[in-house]
């Protein structure tokens, strides 16, 4: 989507394309799905996307961003669903967003000095 945002220079925020790949994706997954819309009509969710971008056409607004949504939302489907491929986020992406790494669970209990951290103060017997 960056990239065809660059390549057309009137795409300031992305935020219309990104939830367009999403429903693309959410179609494609429940494409047997029956969606209402607005309770007048009922569409297959296969074809749930277009009939956002119908609506949109018929509100005057441009489809643009829609069609980019859609798009890269196909090329994601195509290249994991259909061809098979194990798309992930860079490793330098993956560190910064997910945090620390898991702490190994034989290390989880175990205080600054290496000894068993037994946690809490307890409670007094008898009294």
């Amino acid at each position: 989507q960056v990239a065809i945002a660059f390549v057309m220079g009137s795409m300031p925020f992305l935020a219309q394309p990104m939830l367009s790949a999403i429903v693309y994706l959410w179609s494609r997954e429940y494409a047997d799905q029956i969606v209402s819309i607005f309770g007048l009509f009922n569409v297959q969710a296969f074809y749930f996307p277009w009939v956002l971008l119908g609506i949109r056409v018929l509100m005057g607004q441009s489809p643009l961003d829609d069609l980019v949504g859609i798009i890269s939302g196909h090329i994601l489907y195509f290249a994991e669903d259909v061809q098979g491929l194990s798309l992930a986020a860079p490793a330098f992406l993956r560190d910064l967003l997910d945090g620390p790494a898991a702490v190994p669970a034989e290390a989880r209990n175990r205080n600054a000095f290496g000894r068993y951290a037994w946690g809490g103060g307890g409670q007094r017997l008898g009294g």
